[in-house]
């Protein structure tokens, strides 16, 4: 109700409020035009850097292509995530035995998550990248046979090429794999891998290696310990609270926590 509420506010406006939001569609409508989504960098103005795969500006075309305008493409698949996200989160709560009251309120736990709330209804492409990372953690864990397992590498390594970030979640949840289910962690490495292998020679075999100077190159920057410390408070502090909830529950059975990925 939260996001559907926050969803139709964002509706009666016609530009998205948030600056990233603007930023993409931009690129999009540059690419739409016939312009590269990926343009060679420092060869002429203006020089537009897209710091994200392509994955969702693929759906969003596809959406476009249907006669359905830029920033409602951009809306509509950006809804089409969290729905996706929803349903990973509604599926891994029930098969781990949750029903009803609890199952409703594990998914509705998500409209209060300001990162999903935020993005949601806005030109954004992050709720793709998160839903396929839940899925991918889901899989892996309910997985009764290497088939499963590779589903979940899949998964995993198609949220990276959503958002490339995707990939710490990803070596986390490979990792926890060959610690805890080692019988399937093979199955899942191979399938992240291949996926992953598949999806960049698609990209370089596309937008040759531009799109690599873009994602790589030009977004990960010069070091700084001020930014780090200032970016620590922004994004981590806020988690003290799970954190700290996370080591009580931890402390009071430690085997039960330390092999459970949830």
């Amino acid at each position: 109700m939260v996001a559907l509420v926050w969803s139709g506010l964002l509706l009666s406006l016609s530009v998205d409020p948030d600056y990233t939001a603007g930023e993409l569609r931009d690129h999009f409508q540059a690419w739409r035009e016939g312009g590269a989504l990926y343009p060679a960098l420092g060869i002429a103005p203006p020089l537009r850097v897209l710091n994200y795969p392509p994955l969702v500006f693929l759906l969003i075309r596809g959406v476009a292509g249907l006669g359905v305008p830029p920033l409602a493409a951009g809306r509509l698949v950006d809804a089409l995530g969290l729905v996706a996200m929803a349903g990973a989160v509604a599926w891994w709560a029930r098969a781990r035995g949750a029903h009803g009251a609890v199952l409703a309120g594990t998914v509705g736990l998500l409209g209060a998550s300001f990162p999903v709330l935020y993005g949601t209804g806005q030109f954004h492409i992050e709720l793709w990248g998160a839903a396929g990372t839940v899925l991918g953690f889901a899989l892996i864990d309910r997985a009764s046979s290497w088939r499963g397992a590779a589903f979940g590498g899949v998964a995993l390594a198609l949220a990276c090429f959503a958002k490339q970030t995707q990939a710490v979640p990803a070596i986390v949840a490979l990792a926890w794999s060959w610690w805890y289910r080692p019988r399937e962690a093979a199955s899942a490495t191979v399938a992240f891998a291949l996926t992953g292998a598949a999806g960049a020679a698609a990209i370089t075999a596309a937008w040759g290696l531009e799109p690599w100077r873009h994602m790589v190159t030009y977004t990960v920057g010069t070091f700084s310990g001020a930014n780090l410390a200032e970016q620590f408070v922004s994004h981590v502090a806020p988690w003290a609270t799970l954190l700290a909830f996370t080591a009580s529950a931890w402390w009071t059975d430690r085997t039960l926590v330390k092999s459970d990925p949830a």
